[in-house]
């Protein structure tokens, strides 16, 4: 199956670095459309739903005279998206390159898609009652710094997402007070900062107050004081 027409999503004049990352290049777009092109099984699936859904052939001409939607009707239009979602799966693309197969099953042309690796759903009810907490969608396999780079990206929508979550008690005793501590293990018991951490976590955990204590926390509160000390002197 040839694909002849390819469409470019256009990239708003005013957009970010992270807003043009999320629009594919032409060099990437031509890849899958190399894939496309030699399945069988993409061309016999096209095919098929053009035949089920009464479509040209060499589909609709891309016009808006042939809207997908008014052309077919609610019902059908439905159905259509729930069959291309189907062939989507069955060819191991990502979901964003949905509305990119329903154009091509419909118009014979390929529309340049825009990327969403990566979703934020909000806190909701399901119908049944039932409360779910935020969580993070992944539609397609990221490497360690592109899943990064997506949670700077989204972060704004994240941070927002999270204010709904329950936050974790910090420890009772008083900073000043820790910090004493931390020096008086250090500077007398010659106690290591790991060692200070461990002790101090323990100590926490059993009197059922809860902070992170690790070593790096305890090692910066430590010069700290030292330091806010020595000021004074």
């Amino acid at each position: 199956m040839k694909i002849t027409k390819i469409f470019r999503l256009e990239i708003p004049e005013n957009a970010s670095v992270n807003q043009i990352r999320d629009y594919l290049t032409l060099e990437e777009t031509k890849k899958v459309i190399d894939f496309l092109e030699s399945s069988t099984l993409f061309e016999k699936q096209v095919k098929s739903l053009r035949s089920r859904y009464k479509i040209p052939l060499n589909g609709y001409p891309t016009d808006n005279k042939h809207s997908p939607y008014d052309i077919l009707g609610r019902e059908s239009f439905s159905a259509l998206e729930s069959d291309c979602f189907t062939l989507l799966n069955t060819l191991t693309l990502p979901e964003y390159w949905l509305e990119t197969i329903k154009m091509f099953v419909f118009h014979n042309a390929i529309i340049t898609p825009k990327k969403e690796a990566f979703r934020i759903i909000p806190r909701e009810n399901t119908p049944q009652g039932r409360e779910l907490y935020p969580y993070i969608e992944i539609l397609e396999r990221l490497s360690k710094r592109q899943f990064l780079l997506e949670v700077e990206k989204n972060w704004q929508e994240i941070e927002e997402a999270m204010k709904v979550l329950p936050s974790t008690p910090k420890h009772k005793m008083l900073r000043s007070d820790l910090a004493k501590r931390i020096v008086e293990l250090h500077d007398i018991d010659s106690k290591t900062f790991a060692q200070i951490a461990d002790q101090l976590f323990q100590e926490l955990i059993e009197s059922g107050d809860y902070n992170i204590i690790n070593e790096d926390y305890v090692k910066n509160l430590y010069h700290r004081w030292k330091k806010r000390k020595d000021s004074v002197f």
